[in-house]
């Protein structure tokens, strides 16, 4: 049995969608997305989305992502949008678990370039990652040490 803890109706043009915050036997709280599509030549159609709660800020932070995007196509240069194409790696997000596994790589002595090969990403990306944690960057690299060997004098016979 589920119960409705609250809701929010938000309408379009085209569609209007409901948002509720529903509570289950077990005491689990779940979002639950209906949207409604109407349409003057067919009848109109429902489509439910069950979201857990753990998932909630990894999408909304994917959401804003893409408003960015959206918002950045929008007041781009039609030339630039025609020419660009965008890559995965590029537009690439990472969950929280991602980002915790990064940060503990990361202390753990691996650098930055095989963390970017590992998950698919770019240096700056990751750097982008640990900075925004509050760790520091630097650099792994041992410095050399030259072994100084003492010059001998051969004595002549």
């Amino acid at each position: 049995m589920e119960e409705i803890l609250e809701t929010i109706l938000l309408e379009s043009e085209k569609s209007t969608f409901l948002v509720d915050l529903i509570k289950y036997n077990d005491h689990q709280l779940y979002v639950q997305i209906i949207q409604t599509t109407h349409s003057e030549y067919k009848e109109s159609t429902q489509h439910r989305i069950k979201i857990n709660p753990r998932l909630l800020t990894d999408i909304i932070s994917v959401l804003q992502t893409y408003k960015m995007s959206i918002e950045k196509a929008k007041y781009a240069p039609s030339f630039l949008i025609k020419n660009s194409i965008p890559r995965i790696s590029d537009n690439r997000f990472v969950s929280e678990t991602d980002a915790q596994e990064i940060q503990n790589r990361y202390l753990k002595g691996i650098n930055l370039q095989d963390l970017a090969i590992q998950f698919n990403t770019k240096v700056l990306f990751i750097k982008q990652i640990l900075r925004s944690r509050g760790i520091e960057i630097c650099d792994f690299k041992l410095p050399k040490f030259y072994l100084r060997t003492r010059f001998r004098f051969r004595k002549r016979k």
